[in-house]
C-alpha cells in the first residue's frame, strides 16, 4: 500500500522548525489514498498551489509536487501567483 498523498501543498500547510532543519506537512483534510477517484464532495485543494480542479482527477504524487513548485516559485517572487 502506498502513502496518501496530501493533495494541498501550499505554504499555510508546511511548518518549519525554528533550526530550519525540515519541512513537514500539516492539514490532511484534501488528503487521500494514491488512486482515489475524486468526487463533486472532496476537497480539492488551495488555488495558485493546487493542481485545478479540471484536472485534479485523481490522488496522485504529481498533485504534492505541483504545489512544492508553486510553493518554489512564490518564495523567489511572491507577486508571481497572483491573478
Amino acid at each position: 500500500m502506498s502513502s496518501p498523498k496530501q493533495n494541498d501543498v501550499n505554504p499555510a500547510n508546511v511548518m518549519l522548525p525554528a533550526d530550519l532543519s525540515r519541512a513537514v506537512l500539516i492539514d490532511f483534510d484534501s488528503a487521500r489514498p494514491e488512486g482515489h477517484v475524486f468526487g463533486r464532495f472532496d476537497k480539492y485543494g488551495t488555488p495558485g498551489f493546487s493542481v485545478s480542479v479540471d484536472n485534479m482527477k485523481i490522488a496522485e504524487r504529481k498533485n504534492d509536487l505541483h504545489g512544492l513548485e508553486r510553493i518554489r516559485l512564490w518564495l523567489e517572487d511572491p507577486g508571481a501567483l497572483a491573478g
